[in-house]
Formats: C-alpha cells, structure tokens, sequence
C-alpha cells in the first residue's frame, strides 16, 4: 500500500500481548533501498488539492472497511423532506 506516493508500508504491524506484537514499517518512495529504488510517483498530483481529495477519500474508505469488519452497520444519511 502506498500513501500519496510518499511512502509505502512494507510491512503491516500486528497487535497483540509482547510476544507477538510487531510494528509497521514503512519505505520513503523517493529513496533507495536495498529492495527497490527511488520513485516520483508523488508527481502526478499537480496541485495539493488533488492530494487531499485523495487522501480524503482513501480515508474515509478505510473507516467504512474497519466499521464492517467490526460489524457495525453503515447508516445511510439522512435526508429532510423540504
């Protein structure tokens, strides 16, 4: 998974009592490692509004995927009848 192109999560941390407990790792994009190279995938935003409609979106994407999974029920919205 990459965020805005920025940076990239090699690794997905784990929750759970000391022994088994891990945390995420993450890579910069834009330098080298010994597993991949630089990228400017942060370049194809031109503007910061286009990032943030992004980073928004992926946002509220993933609160909607960890309220199901926690089996809550998303509410439609409520309309007023004018």
């Amino acid at each position: 998974m990459r965020i805005l192109g920025l940076i990239e999560v090699t690794e997905r941390g784990r929750s759970g009592n000391a022994e088994f407990r891990t945390p995420s790792l993450y890579r910069l994009t834009y330098r080298y490692t010994d597993k991949a190279g630089p990228s400017d995938e942060w370049r194809r935003y031109d503007t910061i509004e286009q990032a943030l409609v992004v980073a928004r979106a992926a946002r509220q994407s993933s609160i909607e995927r960890s309220r199901r999974k926690r089996g809550h029920r998303i509410q439609p919205s409520l309309r007023v009848a004018s």
